[in-house]
């Protein structure tokens, strides 16, 4: 939001936050990063009272949702009904869970127990940003290496899992009811309704998925491992069938080459690549090791560089893409790789030259009895057992 106070501040509209500014390449949703202003200019546009004469939000918002649910998908008034109001409640209740977080559970300390601290994707900049407050730009959560100490994962276990298990049942109660409408939606419709759908099974998968991998850090618990690595692969599907939908051809939005940003890859990239799901599930394995004992309090150490993906000098300094400019940056990473204390920092200086591909040495069997996910279906709103 600092992009909407700095362009209100020309108007002469009172500006309580006057000095606070942006600060180019420094901020987050930086000027260079020219997609990020999309979102800004659709919460502008959309922070409004829609529905005036209700005094409720949440009931205007419902009546909102009624009238385009009924003009866009569905003619059927009692369907388009039970529908909006399924996906009204669902958008409160992760309103609730991943901003806010279980009140009573989190004691003060929200940005560590809020879902959205936990689903969302991490990379270097994240992890290095929760050693370094200053620098950090995500919510703070129980680092996924560090659970591997009892004393940590007990945070976890008793205060962020209840909520994410909530949420992951909510979103699976939730899918199971709005599918049931499939058929009362019109034909030109349906690729709408299908998006809604994997967009949330995608959700639930991905809270599956790391709830999954903090028990099998915390626990030890190898079933765990199997049920995020279900997660991960049911979810491959829903985003291939959501890349065959894109408006624009594929290799604008997600393919790993050079764009107008100072990244190697496209916005969509990292959904292509599933790169924050594989990256999870690598630092998972590393830490909880076969060589590392389950009564480590330590595991085996992971760097917040792992699997790093930036070129940090070149996104920061903003440099051209010209070869001296290469050959400099590759010589202070060979200098550094030499000195043995120093050699792990080039792991935060370098990403890779070629587009990085992510995968296992095996293939799931998906029908296999010792998973705790029941699999198989083409939706997966299915209990799971704590």
């Amino acid at each position: 939001m600092m992009r909407l106070f700095e362009q209100i501040k020309p108007t002469n509209i009172y500006y309580e936050n006057a000095s606070l500014v942006m600060q180019g390449q420094s901020n987050f949703d930086s000027g260079f990063e020219w997609g990020s202003w999309l979102s800004s200019v659709l919460t502008a546009r959309s922070v409004y009272d829609i529905v005036e004469h209700e005094s409720n939000d949440l009931v205007a918002f419902m009546g909102f949702v009624e009238q385009e649910i009924t003009s866009r998908l569905s003619r059927n008034k009692t369907a388009s009904i039970a529908m909006a109001r399924i996906l009204v409640r669902l958008m409160d209740y992760q309103y609730q869970t991943m901003v806010f977080g279980d009140k009573k559970r989190c004691q003060g300390r929200r940005g560590n127990c809020t879902a959205i601290a936990y689903i969302a994707g991490y990379d270097m900049y994240q992890d290095i940003g929760a050693l370094v407050p200053t620098l950090n730009t995500a919510v703070g959560r129980v680092d996924l290496r560090k659970a591997v100490n009892p004393e940590v994962y007990m945070f976890f276990e008793e205060v962020v899992r209840p909520n994410l298990l909530k949420l992951e049942e909510y979103l699976s109660e939730s899918l199971g009811l709005f599918i049931l409408h499939r058929a009362s939606v019109n034909r030109e419709a349906l690729f709408l309704f299908d998006e809604i759908v994997d967009a949330l099974n995608v959700t639930y998968l991905r809270t599956m998925q790391v709830r999954s991998l903090y028990e099998f850090v915390g626990r030890g618990t190898k079933t765990r491992l199997w049920d995020a690595r279900v997660a991960l692969d049911k979810a491959r599907s829903c985003i291939d069938r959501r890349q065959k939908k894109y408006q624009v051809p594929f290799a604008w939005v997600a393919s790993w080459s050079k764009n107008p940003t100072v990244y190697q890859y496209r916005y969509l990239w990292t959904v292509k690549s599933m790169y924050y799901w594989w990256r999870d599930e690598a630092i998972a394995t590393t830490v909880r090791s076969p060589s590392e004992s389950n009564s480590s309090k330590t595991g085996k150490f992971v760097s917040p560089c792992f699997r790093n993906i930036e070129n940090v000098l070149e996104e920061l300094l903003q440099f051209p893409r010209i070869s001296n400019v290469d050959f400099v940056l590759q010589l202070l990473r060979d200098t550094l790789h030499s000195i043995p204390i120093l050699n792990k920092v080039t792991d935060c200086l370098s990403a890779p030259k070629m587009e990085p591909s992510f995968g296992r040495n095996h293939v799931l069997q998906l029908n296999d009895a010792s998973s705790s996910l029941q699999v198989g279906v083409t939706f997966p709103y299915l209990n799971t057992r704590a």
